[in-house]
């Protein structure tokens, strides 16, 4: 049957963790859908309504500023940005709230105000995008989750995106050397051959000083 073969290739999807990127596929779709649907009814002459408009735009905006820097990984900016949402993207279920509040704002205005399909349209799309990103929280990628727990040698992820986020790119400051444990006999000749060798050279500096202990010893 083809609806038990779109079953189990979603069931599929799902145990091996594809949530994630379809997820963000759909929050790439709906950023610049919505960012960009606005400003193309005013070209072709059929504006939204007022509150839809403002709502698109600014939700479209954020949607975009969540999604689009992890699609690219050669722009500096995109790098600093992703530095930045790291706890966030590492948080699948703040992206779920995130897409649940806009989906129901977004409802909520169609349902109150005479919006046009552009606000029920993403409405949905942004609730689905919510379900997504929360199967994401309980199915997630088998591999990506490894690769979070032990980074190269023995690094975590998480360690080393707090490190990235605090010092930038550039390695860690290497740890501070050991100090190797001083032997007290070594210390005490070493201490012994310096003072001879000062008094050596004081009594070089003054020959009158043996003169003068040597006379002191005869009244002795």
């Amino acid at each position: 049957m083809i609806g038990g073969k779109y079953i189990e290739q979603c069931w599929q999807a799902l145990e091996s963790g594809s949530m994630k990127k379809y997820a963000r596929m759909l929050g790439v779709t709906n950023a610049v859908l919505m960012f960009g649907i606005p400003f193309l009814t005013l070209i072709i002459g059929r504006v939204l309504n007022p509150s839809n408009f403002a709502f698109l735009v600014i939700f479209g905006f954020f949607c975009g500023v969540l999604e689009l820097p992890f699609c690219c990984n050669f722009a500096t900016c995109c790098i600093k940005l992703q530095e930045l949402f790291a706890p966030i993207e590492s948080r699948m279920w703040l992206k779920a709230c995130f897409y649940l509040v806009v989906a129901t704002i977004l409802i909520t205005c169609q349902v109150h105000v005479a919006g046009g399909p552009a606000g029920w349209t993403f409405g949905i799309l942004t609730a689905i995008n919510a379900v997504l990103y929360a199967l994401a929280v309980f199915y997630p990628d088998s591999k990506e989750e490894s690769a979070g727990e032990i980074g190269g040698e023995g690094v975590s992820r998480n360690e080393v995106r707090s490190h990235d986020i605090e010092y930038g790119s550039s390695p860690p400051p290497p740890p501070p050397k050991e100090m190797s444990p001083v032997d007290p006999n070594a210390a005490g000749a070493d201490l012994q051959s310096a003072v001879g060798s000062a008094v050596l050279n004081h009594v070089k500096e003054n020959p009158k000083l043996i003169q003068e202990a040597l006379k002191a010893a005869g009244r002795i």
